[in-house]
């Protein structure tokens, strides 16, 4: 059939405005500022070289009219069917006839209305009362719409057709600084900060996060600090409403079926006499087999978004401390110690997991399970592979049931000057930054009552253990000239591919270089370029892949080299 092929191209548009100001009200100055934002995002995938089945059925039934070997179907001949020769293989024209080509194209829009105002209200001895209110409105639309030869499922790619959703959210937000205490024995400064956000989404419902921060500097030179808060993230447009579409699995296997009824253990049997006799009329565990499982056919499954999800929440903790020593000018230095407590992840179930211990193994009622009610037999066999009882589908989509637990340091160091206070001679100003993350725990908890499973430094959830990047900025006049280098520690492969434990893989440290350039050509007008990976990196060979490569690309950089220019325009 030729090489398959697939060309994916996109259109971004964005369009943001917005304005800023103050005013006076009860001997107070208040800041102002609003914005309102449009975004979309316009891509079509075309996939090239599929073969056609319906055109396959009509090209391999051949008939001979007037002595020459033509397609049975008229209208098929009509429309040029070239036969196909099943002795020597087809020729280029019989293949050209078979093989589709086939466009999926997807929208996403996104509206944003946001207002803010700050304001000292009123004085406490330590200082003034900061307070800062706000609101926002955001919009987010999607819609994909497969064509129709690639929706009647007659194509070697999955059929999904149309799917659009929407969906809208009201915020509102509060924070206050208070003051304590400033220039006392044992206090430069104490404040506490206290900040509140009020969400309703028409997907989830309403949603609260709070957060308190506490600022304590004894003298000038140090400050330390400590936060706990929550914080909610709510299912995105694809988690919602992504294409719904059928695939297949070869690996699962079906608890009920009389070979692995057999191969389990004593509790699990007598869990299995009951919840299997409850899926399939008339059970019988030692002569029932299954539609699908080792050597039989692949498991559909149904995946894609879930309307029906719930927010992400979390809990989080931070303890740091901040270090300007007034004897080296220009110096910052920074170490945090953070803690997120992470619940109702969104992630998808595996189906054997799905299948063994949270159904048919399970000790909830079979009838009221709602794993249970995502797997789909067919009393009569008709959909089940002509087994009755059989599987005719298993609705795997993403749900609410993970939990993770991380735990780690940010350290950061940042130091600039300027060379004509330093050197007496002006050749610009330099600023160097230094900022690393050690995570030493990156737990997770798949499903509940599950032990945590440590991912931190696996390439599994692309959780490198340390993390960080340096800069170096030069100014000198009307040009700015940055250098960034982003490091990632080597990450150890967890997958069970590997030919001993004695003998495992790691990545090796990643290092990616970027050079970004910017001239201000007049007051209204910034011209700016720059090249990203500049020594044209490739991600590491990973073995958790079947082609060892395609790891995310919020880890690792797989586009290669990438040059870009732009420019801003003020009036």
């Amino acid at each position: 059939f030729g090489g398959r092929d697939v060309k994916t191209e996109r259109e971004t548009l964005r369009l943001v405005g917005g304005m800023q100001g103050d005013f006076e009200a009860f001997e107070r100055k208040f800041n102002w500022d609003w914005y309102a934002q449009y975004g979309e995002t316009n891509g079509s995938t075309t996939s090239y070289n599929q073969p056609n089945l319906n055109r396959i059925k009509q090209a391999t039934d051949a008939v001979l009219v007037n002595g020459q070997i033509v397609c049975r179907d008229v209208n098929a001949r009509a429309n040029g069917c070239v036969p196909w020769n099943l002795v020597d293989g087809p020729n280029q024209a019989a293949v050209a006839w078979a093989n589709a080509n086939s466009t999926t194209d997807q929208e996403v829009k996104e509206t944003v209305v946001a207002a803010n105002i700050t304001s000292d209200l009123f004085e406490l001895p330590a200082g003034p009362v900061g307070v800062a209110i706000g609101g926002e409105y955001r919009k987010e639309e999607s819609f994909f719409a497969q064509d129709e030869l690639g929706a009647s499922g007659a194509l070697y790619i999955n059929p999904i057709g149309t799917r659009q959703g929407e969906y809208d959210v009201v915020e509102g937000y509060g924070e206050v600084r208070l003051p304590l205490l400033k220039d006392v024995p044992f206090a430069k400064e104490l404040s506490v900060e206290l900040a509140g956000r009020l969400a309703d989404y028409s997907s989830i419902g309403r949603t609260e996060q709070y957060r308190v921060l506490i600022e304590w500097a004894p003298v000038e030179d140090i400050r330390f600090r400590a936060s706990q808060g929550t914080a909610v993230r709510a299912p995105n447009i694809v988690e919602l409403y992504a294409p719904q579409s059928r695939n297949f699995n070869s690996t699962a296997q079906d608890p009920c079926d009389s070979a692995n009824f057999a191969a389990a253990t004593a509790d699990q049997k007598a869990a299995r006499r009951v919840t299997c006799a409850a899926a399939i009329a008339n059970y019988d565990p030692t002569t029932f087999q299954s539609n699908f499982g080792t050597g039989r056919s692949s498991l559909a499954l149904l995946q894609g978004g879930n309307p029906d999800l719930g927010p992400e929440e979390a809990d989080t903790y931070n303890l740091g401390v901040v270090i300007q020593p007034r004897w080296i000018p220009n110096l910052q230095m920074s170490l945090d110690f953070f803690k997120y407590n992470l619940s109702n992840q969104i992630d998808t179930v595996p189906v054997n997991t799905l299948l063994t211990d949270l159904c048919y193994d399970s000790s909830s009622a079979y009838a009221s399970n709602p794993f249970c009610a995502q797997i789909k037999r067919d009393p009569t066999g008709a959909n089940g592979g002509g087994i009755p009882g059989g599987v005719s589908e298993i609705i795997l989509l993403d749900q609410n049931v993970a939990k993770v637990k991380v735990e780690g340091y940010d350290a950061s160091i940042q130091y600039g000057f300027r060379s004509g206070e330093m050197f007496n001679r002006d050749f610009g100003d330099f600023a160097f930054r230094v900022d690393a993350t050690w995570m030493y725990r990156w737990a997770l908890q798949g499903l509940p009552g599950e032990d945590y499973t440590q991912l931190a430094n696996t390439i599994t959830n692309a959780t490198p253990e340390w993390k960080g990047q340096a800069s170096v900025q030069w100014n000198f006049q009307n040009v700015g000239v940055t250098w960034t280098t982003h490091y990632i520690g080597s990450m150890i492969s967890t997958t069970s591919f590997q030919p001993s434990a004695l003998d495992p893989f790691y990545t090796g440290d990643y290092y990616l270089h970027d050079l970004r350039v910017r001239y201000e050509l007049n007051d209204q007008v910034v011209l700016r370029g720059g090249i990203q990976n500049l020594t044209d990196e490739t991600p590491p060979y990973l073995p958790e892949t079947y082609t060892g490569t395609s790891v995310g690309s919020s880890s690792f950089d797989n586009r290669g080299r990438f040059f870009f220019v732009g420019a801003t325009l003020r009036y």
